[in-house]
């Protein structure tokens, strides 16, 4: 009786709870850039431009309880327990310029940097009215303005987060022949920041700095490939995205403090003979915090130094073999490819991570069979051969807190075996 006495009619007899959603979104976009470039083979390039762009989301939801009591519904709205009626603005221009220079025919140069600017807004409503239940939390009791956005009760959200700065970049290059080339770069990148859609507090934008070496090579006349790359990154202001205690499903996102990325990638593909090929990759990631992470320091660190990132396995591989033979009058093709990956986190927090648990790694093995001649081709493939359950991610409906008893599970597509006919025209 407790969820369901909140429903009542004017007459104040309790009514059925159940809820349907009218929900529309409106997306507006416009990007506009003009790029110069000197030609290719020159020994001295520039390439140098302006770019700008413009973002509008309409965003509307409207949680409706037939014969809801005019009391608790939100004002101007029968029937309805909820609303959400917001315009988000997104503006951002950039300038940005690039040079190169071949030193010798085998050794380039390149310095680029972007200056930027961005203004990103939210400005509505949302929430219950304030004689509802849970009016405490969301509504039209923190109203502050009474103008009304696309007929709203009043406003309640009005914020935005504007900044600028630039982003570096620099590289060298050296050729070793027309096949192999190693190269060392220096970059930075950043996400502007934004409003939060629950309470209308700003969150900044967060930087990576990347220290990477790699190299992109050929060998034995073509029929081995061979490029990798070691890196190092710096990622400041981190955006961290969850549900808060009684956030009523709205995700927060706060910026939480910083952490290092050390990594090995690689890949390799071999052709041993014209009909086989055989390629393969990997991905080694130590991804750590290098700052407690302490959203209220009266409640002391959610998230401590050295602390593994959410969403970030080890360890990540795949092996694929591919044999093209003839059969009768048709060209066909075997294939196998398996894809291992490790095991990880879907949250941050210590105490998420002791409700949500560890994400077991897992192995996929896919199969494929096909015959070609003409423009016709027939594929049969075996996805998840041996129907491995793996969980991909874990989430929940609302704050952990609340609904951590009860994760969902998001496992990857069952065995599935499909056959697929294809014309070209």
């Amino acid at each position: 009786m407790f969820w369901g006495n909140q429903f009542f009619n004017d007459d104040g007899q309790v009514i059925n709870p159940a809820q349907f959603v009218h929900g529309t979104d409106g997306y507006t976009m416009q990007s506009h850039e003009i790029r110069i470039a000197s030609p290719k083979d020159n020994r001295f390039r520039v390439v140098a431009g302006l770019f700008w762009q413009e973002f509008e989301h309409e965003i509307f939801q409207r949680y409706k309880v037939d014969d809801l009591a005019t009391s608790i519904s939100v004002t101007g709205w029968d029937d309805t327990l909820w609303l959400t009626n917001q315009l988000r603005e997104d503006e951002s221009q950039a300038v940005f310029g690039e040079i190169s220079f071949d030193f010798t025919d085998q050794l380039t140069g390149t310095a680029g940097i972007r200056y930027y600017e961005y203004d990103n807004s939210l400005k509505g409503f949302f929430g219950f009215n304030a004689n509802y239940q849970f009016g405490y939390i969301y509504g039209e009791q923190f109203c502050f303005s009474d103008e009304q956005y696309n007929g709203s009760p009043c406003t309640n959200l009005d914020a935005n987060v504007d900044d600028s700065g630039n982003v570096p970049k620099l590289n060298l290059t050296y050729r070793f022949d027309d096949g192999k080339l190693m190269y060392a770069t220096y970059s930075e990148g950043f996400r502007p920041g934004g409003v939060n859609r629950n309470d209308g507090s700003p969150y900044d934008a967060d930087y990576l700095k990347n220290y990477e070496l790699g190299w992109k090579t050929t060998w034995a006349d073509g029929r081995v490939r061979f490029n990798g790359a070691v890196f190092h990154e710096e990622w400041d202001d981190i955006q961290y995205g969850y549900l808060p205690p009684g956030g009523v499903g709205l995700t927060v996102i706060r910026n939480v403090g910083a952490a290092e990325i050390d990594g090995v990638e690689a890949d390799l593909a071999w052709a041993p003979i014209d009909s086989l090929t055989v390629s393969g990759g990997f991905t080694w990631l130590d991804a750590a915090l290098t700052k407690d992470y302490i959203e209220d320091p009266e409640d002391g660190p959610l998230a401590f130094k050295g602390d593994r990132l959410p969403v970030t396995p080890e360890f990540k591989a795949n092996v694929t073999g591919r044999y093209n033979f003839p059969l009768g009058d048709f060209a066909a093709h075997a294939q196998a490819a398996v894809v291992y990956t490790g095991d990880s986190y879907s949250d941050l927090t210590r105490e998420d991570r002791a409700t949500l648990g560890l994400q077991d790694d897992y192995t996929i093995v896919d199969l494929a069979f096909g015959l070609n001649r003409g423009d016709y081709s027939l594929d049969f493939f075996l996805g998840n051969a041996f129907d491995e359950r793996a969980r991909t991610t874990t989430g929940v409906g609302c704050a952990i807190s609340i609904c951590g008893s009860n994760p969902y599970y998001y496992p990857n597509q069952p065995r599935t075996f499909g056959v697929r006919f294809t014309q070209e025209f």
